[in-house]
């Protein structure tokens, strides 16, 4: 039982360690924590899965190329100025979770309902140490321990 929450917990970190790798990568290379990333991303997952009835190929270029495209227009059109005008850090922090907030009401204008499902691909499972893990979780673990090796290398 205790094997079960550590392997768990390992892997519920490694993938939360992306946004928080995001956040620090923003603010290392312009010196302006951006703590909206969190909001954009989730509402990039919520264009993903609207789009997949399409091709799971368009949705996630939809979902990425939005993210993105948000990130720069927020960095350039809000972020950037204020830092050119003397802004502090506090002023950051307001900006950035507030820009959060209203993401968070599209979202809910937008995508109303309370609960999405999503049918994850089928890998296989793992048993390591008794405890049977999904391949898919090791696959999430993996790819998030390869992003921070390749940063990291950057």
């Amino acid at each position: 039982m205790i094997l079960n929450g550590i392997i768990t917990g390992l892997i519920m970190g490694g993938i939360l360690s992306l946004p928080v790798l995001g956040v620090a990568v923003i603010y290392g290379i312009t010196g302006i924590p951006n703590f909206a990333i969190g909001v954009i991303g989730v509402f990039g997952g919520f264009l993903t899965w609207y789009f997949l009835s399409f091709n799971m190929g368009i949705a996630i270029l939809v979902g990425v190329v939005f993210c993105f495209a948000i990130g720069y227009i927020i960095q350039r059109i809000l972020l950037t100025p204020i830092s050119e005008r003397g802004g502090d850090s506090t002023l950051f922090f307001i900006v950035t979770v507030s820009l959060g907030f209203v993401f968070e009401g599209l979202m809910r204008a937008i995508f109303p309902r309370p609960s999405i499902s999503l049918a994850l691909p089928r890998i296989g499972t793992i048993n390591i140490a008794g405890v049977t893990v999904e391949g898919f979780k090791i696959f999430a673990l993996l790819f998030a321990l390869g992003t921070l090796v390749i940063i990291r290398l950057l």
